[in-house]
This record gives C-alpha cells, structure tokens and sequence, in this order.
C-alpha cells in the first residue's frame, strides 16, 4: 500500500514518535531542586494523609497551588 491511500497512519505515526521522544525527554531529566521537590513533597504529602483537597508542606497548609497540580502529578505516579 501507498502512504497516500491511508494518510491518518501517517499522522498516526508522527504522532506515535512525538509521544515516545516526549516521555524520552521527561524521563531524562531531574528535579530541580528549588520548585519541584517541593511540588513533590506536597503530592507526596497529600498522598501519606490521604488529604485530596487540602495540600500540606510539612504539616502546613498549601494553598500557594490548587491542588489539581498535585492530583496530576498522582496521576503520573
């Protein structure tokens, strides 16, 4: 077969190796130390007190984020 005749597996394709270079690329790097060890440390937190609304930081409060950042970064868990 043509490439032109399904032009969708094409796009399929592409799509395919943006996703594997992506997750390439965000599985390579280390946190930085300054902001998301702390991002971290909160999902970590809120995971340990099973607290899915309010994020803490060393048994404080963490309202500086909404906490969908830290249920995302569950999500990746």
């Amino acid at each position: 077969m043509k490439v032109s005749e399904h032009p969708w597996q094409t796009g399929l394709a592409i799509f395919g190796a943006w996703v594997l270079l992506l997750m390439l690329a965000l599985l390579s790097r280390h946190l930085l130390a300054v902001d998301e060890t702390r991002y971290v440390s909160v999902a970590w937190e809120m995971w340990l007190r099973g607290d899915w609304l309010v994020p803490h930081l060393n048994g404080e409060p963490y309202d500086h984020k909404p906490p969908l950042l830290f249920w995302l970064i569950h999500l990746s868990w």
